[in-house]
């Protein structure tokens, strides 16, 4: 890490031409809820680097405006005044001097809330260099260093379902533009963790990470612990956001980088939030074990054998010519396992014309039907070599195929999707698909990696599963799984970690997580009102279908002392019995599993209790 920042703010001040910002001045209004910080300081130093302040400040005017927030800047100095804002937004305000940074801190002790972003403050009024040192001892943030704009570490992975974060899908790739300034990424302090010791000389505890960086297929070879990119803090009557990352980096990903702008500005304003859990009651996050079931079929039974072990359910995507010289394997699988289709032969799909398409998925299916039982007719496809197209997932479909096992490409979400093959389609009809989300074997050949190697990796992606709150789906080949192998080996200490958290990490089929995923597209949540302490919702489940069993809502409370609670019926209708009572996530969370969803209309009231 450099002990200086670049002086070249200019790139920052480019930005907002290419984003087509107005730079038309802005009347201070300090009583509206959510105010610009108009610094001085750091206007003069952008000036003497020939850029201009206040094109780094349109970005945030513009995105400000959207989220419906009044036009509001005001300086330092009148932070002390009567109409002072709720959330004050420091926008790259690098140089501060220790005026303006007195005045924020007795804005901060009187409650206000701050959201900064970058590195702000690292500089005094001078303009000389004092580090990171201030948003350690406001934001709790602790900069290890920054990533260049030759690094791939330019994704923003978002944590699903955090207090900064309920409208972008878990671990959505949002790709940060080159800019002259680096990204600054600071040490990571996950949610629910046990809190890091105080450094001395600050009473501010560590910020929880909300965001990460990392490369597009989010792997963190070397650990994700210094790479927090969005982190919140509620400190001392405070709450306080920084975003590691400059307005010249939105560019990339500029309408997912203002949803969460708009959830942090929410969560500052303590207004209560809820959304739909990705995943049913009791679970944070779900996990696909499945074999690629081809060359060395046999082998098939030594994973078998590990999933037996630790009490676990896998899926075989079977190449059904190779099950076809095993039947009594394949039969043996069906007992305990799902059992998928891989195609009739090692080939991919994608270009080939519909007409053969159509022909190989019905000789896969001609040849599988005898070798399981009718009960248990596969439901899920995992194309050869991840090669497909619009036409295969429509021709699977027509197949009476459910639900698909993808490439990682298939989306940027770390979450299951329908296809987009048919859009007509409701959930009930339309292909269910399952992205890979994690490295395979594969990957980890053609990479090197080896010995204890292999399982370092596979734990590393699972600590990110659980980060993200995601949808984790690990790709295994018979080809590598010699018994005892060092990929047997890694896999059966994978194994017995996922046995371990199965109270919070569902481990499931995939034709279970197929059938939850329709389950939970049927559920409608219509917030009705919003007040400081109450949320009234609307519930219900599409129909055709039963009621929907197992969903579970996530609540961010107003204050971190307040529970809520879930009241059947209006605050206005006066039916104020309790019914259920949230189980504390976190520090900023609460689950609250839900009774059946039926298609009949349902209001609820969430009232936010103090209780010890």
């Amino acid at each position: 890490m450099t002990s200086t920042l670049p002086s070249v703010p200019r790139a920052l001040a480019t930005a907002c031409v290419l984003l087509g910002c107005l730079l038309t001045g802005v009347v201070a209004q300090a009583a509206a809820p959510v105010c610009l910080l108009r610094a001085d300081h750091s206007r003069a130093f952008f000036a003497a680097q020939g850029a201009d302040k206040d094109r780094l400040l349109a970005p945030w005017r513009a995105a400000l405006s959207r989220l419906g927030h009044a036009a509001c800047e005001v300086s330092a100095d009148e932070l002390a005044g009567s109409a002072k804002p709720a959330v004050l937004v420091i926008a790259s305000a690098v140089a501060l001097s220790s005026g303006e940074r007195h005045s924020i801190d007795a804005f901060i002790a009187r409650g206000g809330s701050v959201l900064s972003t970058w590195a702000s403050g690292a500089r005094d009024e001078a303009g000389q260099w004092l580090g990171y040192g201030w948003l350690r001892q406001v934001f709790g943030v602790d900069v290890v260093g920054d990533i260049g704009p030759d690094s791939e570490d330019r994704h923003l992975l978002p944590f699903g379902e955090s207090p900064l974060n309920i409208g972008l899908g878990a671990g959505r790739r949002m790709y940060l533009n080159r800019s002259v300034e680096p990204l600054l990424r600071a040490r990571l302090h996950q949610a629910g963790a046990p809190p890091v010791p105080v450094a001395a000389g600050s009473p501010v505890p560590l910020a929880t990470a909300a965001a990460r960086y990392g490369v597009w297929h989010r792997h963190a070879h070397d650990g994700a612990g210094g790479l927090a990119a969005l982190t919140y803090l509620e400190h001392a009557g405070s709450r306080r956001v920084w975003m590691g990352f400059p307005e010249t980096a939105w560019m990339g990903a500029q309408a997912d980088i203002e949803r969460l702008v708009g959830d942090a500005l929410a969560w500052a304003l303590r207004t209560p939030r809820v959304a739909l859990a990705a995943w049913p009651a009791p679970y944070r996050s779900a996990f696909l074990v499945e074999m690629d079931t081809e060359e060395q079929f046999q082998n098939a039974r030594v994973f078998a054998a590990a999933l037996d072990r630790h009490g676990l359910t896998g899926t075989f995507y079977c190449l059904t010519s190779e099950a076809a010289k095993f039947p009594e394997l394949t039969r043996e699988l069906a007992r305990r396992h799902e059992i998928g289709y891989h195609a009739e032969r090692h080939v991919g799909f994608k270009d080939l014309p519909e007409n053969e398409q159509a022909a190989r998925l019905a000789a896969m299916v001609g040849q599988l039907a005898p070798l399981v039982p009718a009960t248990t007719r596969p439901s899920g496809f995992r194309a050869p070599l991840e090669s497909y197209d619009r036409t295969t997932e429509i021709a699977m479909r027509s197949a009476g195929i459910r639900h698909h096992a993808a490439d990682p490409a298939s989306s940027d979400d770390m979450l299951p999707f329908f296809s987009r093959a048919e859009p007509e389609l409701g959930p009930a009809q339309a292909l269910v698909v399952l992205p890979r989300t994690l490295l395979d074997d594969i990957n980890f050949v053609r990479m090197g990696v080896a010995g204890d190697g292999v399982r370092a990796e596979l734990l590393l992606g699972l600590a990110d599963v659980e980060r993200f709150g995601g949808f984790g789906l690990l790709s295994v080949h018979t080809q590598n799984y010699a018994p005892g192998g060092e990929l047997d080996r890694g896999m059966d200490a994978l194994l017995g970690v996922l046995a371990a958290k199965r109270s919070q990490l569902w481990v499931a089929p995939g034709a279970a997580i197929e059938a939850w995923w329709r389950q939970r597209a049927r559920l409608r949540l219509r917030l009705l009102s919003t007040a400081r302490d109450t949320l009234e919702i609307e519930l219900s489940a599409q129909a055709p279908g039963a009621p929907v069993q197992g969903a579970q809502l996530v609540v961010m409370a107003p204050a971190a002392g307040q529970v809520p609670v879930l009241n059947e019926g209006l605050l206005a209708q006066r039916r104020r019995q309790e019914i259920v009572t949230a189980a504390r996530m976190d520090a900023q969370r609460w689950r609250i599993d839900l009774p059946p969803v039926s298609d009949t209309p349902r209001t609820y009231s969430i009232r936010f209790i103090a209780r010890p």
